[in-house]
C-alpha cells in the first residue's frame, strides 16, 4: 500500500464555539468574528435570539429525524451557495434537545440523541464551509464537570473557543470582553484573516473599559494565560488577592471581588 498525505497547501475551514451566560454578546461576538475575517455568514437561529441582522434561515422541523434531515441539507447547501462560506449555529443547547426522540425518555432515548447528533457531527467535520456554534454553560467541558457527549464532540471539533463575558453596564461592543481560551496555531492558514496571535490573552478587537475594577482583573487573566492555566473563578480570586495584599486602599480589590460575585456562573471567568 502506497502512503497518501493530507495536502497541506488546502486551506481549512474554521470552526469555532463562542459560549457564555445569557447576554454576554455571544451572537455579536460571532458577528464582530465574522466581520474582522471577511467571512460571510448565514444562520440557523434555534432559540430565535439572534437579533444581529445577519440573515437566518427558516426552519420548521418537528421530530429529531426532520432536525437531522434539515441541518444535514442546510450544510450542503451553504456548501453550493456562493453568497455564504460560513454557518452559525445559534442556541446548540435547543439543537441538543431537539435530536432527542420524541415520547418516554429513558437511557436508550439519551443514546438515540448522541447517535443522532454523531450523524450531523460527521457531514460538519468534512464540510467545506465555516462553522461557527453558539451556545451557554452547558457547552463548557472541564475535569470538574460532568459533561454531554454532545459538548464533547463538539469542543473536540472546534479549532477556536472564545469565553464571553459582559464586562460593562450597557450593551455595546466596549461593554463586551472576548477571551480566547482554545486554540490552534498549528493549522494556518486560514479562510479568511487570522483574528488572534501568540501568546493568546483576549481576541477579537472589542476591549473593555479601562476603568476599575477591569484593569486588576485583565493582568490577572492575561498572567494565566502566559502560564497555559485556565482562568477558573478560583485561580483569578487567588491571583487579585495576592496582587492587593500589600495595597492599603482595598476599593480595587472590593470591586473586582463584586465583579465577580455579580458575573460568575460559568466556572470561569
Amino acid at each position: 500500500m502506497v502512503l497518501q498525505f493530507i495536502d497541506e497547501s488546502k486551506p481549512r475551514f474554521l470552526k469555532t464555539i463562542f459560549y457564555g451566560i445569557d447576554g454576554s454578546g455571544k451572537s455579536t461576538g460571532a458577528q464582530l468574528y465574522c466581520e474582522s475575517r471577511g467571512l460571510n455568514p448565514v444562520v440557523i437561529d434555534f432559540d430565535c435570539t439572534n437579533h444581529t441582522g445577519l440573515p437566518r434561515l427558516k426552519c420548521d422541523w418537528d421530530s429529531d429525524r426532520d432536525v437531522i434531515n434539515g441541518v444535514i441539507s442546510i450544510i450542503k447547501d451553504v456548501e453550493t451557495d456562493s453568497r455564504f462560506d460560513t454557518l452559525i449555529i445559534d442556541g446548540v443547547g435547543t439543537f441538543n434537545n431537539l435530536l432527542l426522540p420524541k415520547g418516554k425518555e429513558s437511557q436508550r432515548t439519551y443514546l438515540v440523541r448522541t447517535q443522532n447528533f454523531k450523524k450531523i457531527w460527521k457531514v460538519l467535520l468534512h464540510s467545506r464551509i465555516n462553522v461557527i456554534f453558539i451556545g451557554q454553560k452547558d457547552m463548557i467541558v472541564t475535569e470538574e464537570n460532568e459533561s454531554s457527549k454532545f459538548a464533547e464532540m463538539i469542543n473536540n471539533m472546534v479549532d477556536y473557543k472564545f469565553h464571553c463575558i459582559h464586562t460593562g453596564k450597557g450593551f455595546t461592543n466596549d461593554d463586551f470582553t472576548y477571551v480566547c481560551t482554545k486554540t490552534r496555531g498549528e493549522i494556518e492558514p486560514l479562510i479568511g484573516k487570522p483574528i488572534i496571535s501568540e501568546p493568546v490573552t483576549s481576541s477579537i478587537p472589542v476591549t473593555p473599559k479601562e476603568e476599575a475594577p477591569m484593569p486588576r482583573l485583565k493582568e490577572c487573566m492575561d498572567a494565566l494565560f502566559e502560564r497555559g492555566m485556565e482562568p477558573t473563578e478560583e485561580r483569578v480570586r487567588t491571583c487579585i488577592e495576592d496582587r492587593c495584599k500589600n495595597v492599603s486602599d482595598k476599593t480595587v480589590y472590593n470591586e473586582c471581588m463584586e465583579w465577580l460575585d455579580n458575573n460568575l456562573t460559568l466556572g470561569g471567568v
